[in-house]
């Protein structure tokens, strides 16, 4: 319960400063190039805010289930798609918004399916009957990117190519089948609670590595703001000293 109300809450914050604080993002001038598509920062922010929805259901859907399985998987999902998902999705979209490479192409084509399975993945989780359906979607995701190479064609948040190793491949495969066997097993048996606590684990490792880098990012920004509205205010006050 703790846990889901710390989720809860990292949501609430991130909203609170993407509305409020907006202004404070330096806005970088997007090069033009016939690589990259107009529409990608629209969709890097559906992203964002699909991920902030899936969250938000998925976290009443957590507190809202009786069975401790479900619970469990619903709440890991919820964590995923805040620390994991929507920072990794906000800024490989960016990356490929910029990335003008001959590989952007493979690139961006890689971002998008992940990025759309994983909405996926999280939306059947959170409205379907089945949630390790949804998880075997989510895990879809992964394998998928990898298929597509997206380590080789990845690009840097310059838009510069930036490849990388994709080494963990066997493990998504593994996820994957442990979520499909999950999906398709009788809820009462061993076999659905075993590939469950698979699906379930890979979830929570995924949350455990990526959860401080977020929270730190998060307080950075709070940080930022309050430090800006602070100047503002002292501005303010100079002005206010100087016309007296």
């Amino acid at each position: 319960m703790v846990a889901v109300r710390l989720l809860a809450l990292l949501a609430a914050v991130d909203a609170l400063v993407t509305t409020k604080h907006a202004s404070l993002r330096p806005l970088r001038p997007r090069p033009a190039s016939r690589y990259a598509p107009p529409t990608m920062s629209l969709a890097a922010g559906v992203a964002k805010q699909s991920f902030n929805l899936c969250a938000a259901v998925l976290v009443f859907r957590s507190v809202n289930t009786p069975p401790f399985i479900e619970k469990t998987v619903l709440g890991a999902a919820a964590g995923l798609a805040l620390v994991a998902f929507k920072p990794a999705a906000a800024a490989d979209l960016a990356s490929a918004a910029k990335a003008s490479s001959p590989r952007a192409g493979a690139w961006r084509l890689a971002v998008r399916c992940r990025t759309a399975l994983h909405v996926a993945g999280l939306g059947l989780m959170a409205l379907a009957d089945s949630v390790f359906g949804g998880a075997a979607v989510v895990y879809a995701g992964n394998v998928a990117a990898r298929l597509l190479r997206a380590g080789a064609n990845r690009h840097d948040e310059d838009g510069a190519p930036a490849p990388e190793d994709d080494d963990d491949e066997a493990t998504d495969l593994f996820l994957l089948g442990a979520s499909v066997l999950a999906a398709t097993s009788p809820v009462t048996g061993q076999f659905y609670k075993l590939n469950g606590g698979l699906a379930i684990a890979g979830m929570l490792m995924t949350v455990a590595d990526r959860a401080p880098k977020a929270l730190s990012e998060q307080l950075d920004t709070l940080s930022a703001a309050a430090e800006a509205k602070r100047a503002e205010a002292e501005a303010k006050q100079a002005e206010k000293d100087v016309s007296a």
